[in-house]
């Protein structure tokens, strides 16, 4: 890993690591992420977890506690996806270990298969290498579904 520094539009230095796919990750930033869940419920209890899991996200949304999360089914019929939007990694960190979080997955543990946690952050434009990442012309394809 490369270290250096960038600066801002500002002029405020950030310190950076380069890893190998070319996109810096900001390491003192503490800007906004994405945890995205997935979930296999166990057989026959999808019903039940997307039930269960509406009302730990109404709880947790009137407890102040927790991020701004949307549901999604696949269309398989096997998945359930969580895509939580966090203000900063502390926000998320807070969350992940407070007890109603603790409590939320004991809740919700007995109806799951497996899950997957990732947490992702934005990438700009201008941070992919020869700022093509977020140009609409050179990746129309991706947006067409092929048979």
């Amino acid at each position: 890993m490369k270290r250096s520094t960038h600066k801002t539009a500002t002029g405020d230095a950030h310190p950076r690591v380069h890893i190998a796919d070319g996109f810096p990750h900001v390491e003192a930033a503490d800007g906004p992420v994405m945890v995205i869940d997935t979930y296999l419920p166990r057989p026959g209890l999808r019903g039940a977890f997307l039930a269960e899991l509406a009302e730990e996200i109404h709880r947790s949304g009137h407890n102040g506690v927790g991020g701004d999360s949307r549901v999604y089914r696949s269309l398989d019929g096997e998945a359930v996806v969580v895509v939580t939007e966090f203000h900063s990694r502390a926000e998320k960190r807070r969350w992940r270990g407070s007890e109603a979080y603790c409590a939320q997955l004991q809740r919700l543990r007995p109806l799951l298969e497996h899950a997957l946690t990732r947490t992702c952050e934005p990438v700009a434009a201008n941070d992919a290498p020869d700022s093509t990442l977020m140009r609409p012309d050179r990746h129309a394809g991706f947006a067409r579904e092929s048979c």
